[in-house]
């Protein structure tokens, strides 16, 4: 039990970057001592001078460059957060944090530094014979390679990082990642949820303990156990959801003791953010808050605005749902994508702040149209509510009549009859 909780607080404690400088910090110093090591297995006729005459000053150059490059790089990183939050959305730069590139180079600027720092003192303690430093050396000129490596794609990296395209690039695949997992099974390998087949107004609620954002749900966990106990447990609070102690997270059919309660709590993985992975609304709510502020009076970037609607029909576009006969879960229950909320968290924000723009509008109106064409039997129900609040916007709007006239028209046209 918990293997799926615990491989998700895995891949979230290896996306950290003090994860990966310290593990190649301590690379950097088993790799300078290994010198020592290795150093009887090394023949006499590979020894030259030329190792104990130049490896020291080469590695004070690393460490006096590398210290520098490290900490010259970690304001460029600040910086590029920055700009991220300012000119997009702070919810986007968990995904600028968690870039491998960025990661990897300061990483290798660091763990350069340390590797030249213990060569430096291991040299002055005289730890190093004539073998030894030819093995240093050699170990230095692989370094120096990954060090020139790391440049390259730093400098090609810098080109884009932290600027408006470049993290809605990012949330885009993050998003179109999550969605595939929910195409692949909307309902997540559990029983798809209707009130009208199961009633849980009798049934037992289990509460959050605190007020935090579901991050991750252990469904095989949560299956096993509720076999165990021979019941049903109906799914409320998907990831993504903001629980509450007043709010179930689920409900069980049976009556649970407090230590049963508790055990399906620990199910839950709960934190004060939002993350990507099993959140496929927060690519939407990253991309909406962009528009709606490139759409502000003080920004003034139609372009943008548009540039999130059209990411959002993309990835709206590859959602294409299968049906699954045999649940992996036959004891979970839980409701289906709520596409109606992923369309209203995407455009009714750029409706309401884009009213005075028709270019803003009609892109609304052009997206609306290719959903309800590609897939009318997947969207159009959950695009009416959509389609009349934005005929109520542009009522209320400060557009011209005939921009009026001419897309509710196209507008009427989506409506069921």
């Amino acid at each position: 039990m918990f293997i799926s909780k615990f491989y998700f607080l895995f891949k979230q404690l290896l996306s950290e970057i003090w994860i990966r400088l310290t593990a190649f910090s301590l690379l950097a110093i088993l790799t300078a001592l290994a010198a020592v090591a290795l150093k009887p297995f090394i023949p006499e006729q590979w020894i030259w001078n030329m190792g104990s005459q130049s490896v020291e000053p080469i590695l004070n150059i690393i460490a006096s460059s590398m210290l520098a490059v490290s900490t010259f790089s970690l304001g460029i990183m600040a910086n590029a957060m920055s700009s991220a939050a300012q000119s997009t959305t702070p919810r986007a730069t968990q995904l600028l944090l968690k870039d491998k590139t960025s990661q990897n180079v300061l990483t290798t600027f660091l763990g350069s530094f340390i590797f030249a720092l213990v060569g430096i003192i291991a040299l002055h303690m005289g730890v190093y014979d004539q073998g030894g430093r030819v093995i240093l050396l050699a170990m230095t000129l692989v370094i120096l390679i990954i060090i020139f490596t790391s440049f390259i794609r730093w400098i090609d990296l810098l080109r884009v990082f932290g600027r408006i395209p470049d993290t809605l690039d990012r949330v885009e695949k993050a998003t179109i990642s999550t969605m595939e997992n929910w195409q692949i099974d909307p309902h997540l390998g559990c029983n798809p949820y209707r009130e009208s087949e199961l009633k849980t107004a009798d049934w037992a609620p289990i509460h959050a303990q605190h007020p935090e954002y579901v991050q991750h749900v252990d469904l095989n966990a949560l299956n096993e156990y509720a076999e165990e106990l021979d019941a049903r447990i109906f799914l409320t609070a998907q990831p993504g959801t903001f629980a509450c102690p007043t709010l179930p997270l689920a409900w069980c059919s049976k009556k649970l003791e407090e230590d049963q309660e508790k055990k399906i709590r620990r199910m839950f993985h709960l934190a004060n953010e939002r993350t990507f992975e099993q959140d496929p609304e927060l690519g939407f709510v990253v991309l909406a808050e962009t528009g709606a502020r490139a759409l502000s009076k003080a920004i003034n970037d139609p372009g943008t605005a548009a540039d999130c609607l059209r990411r959002g029909l993309r990835i709206l576009l590859r959602f294409t749902p299968k049906e699954i006969d045999t649940p992996d879960y036959e004891h979970i229950w839980i409701a289906p994508l709520p596409l109606d909320q992923i369309l209203t968290t995407l455009f009714v924000p750029m409706m309401r702040d884009g009213g005075e723009i028709f270019e803003i509008q009609s892109t609304i109106v052009h997206c609306l149209e290719n959903l309800s064409a590609a897939r009318k039997e997947l969207f159009s129900e959950p695009l009416q509510p959509i389609i009349k609040k934005h005929i109520s916007h542009l009522k209320n709007g400060n557009l011209l009549s005939e921009e009026i006239e001419v897309l509710t028209a196209r507008l009427h046209k989506l409506q069921k009859a």
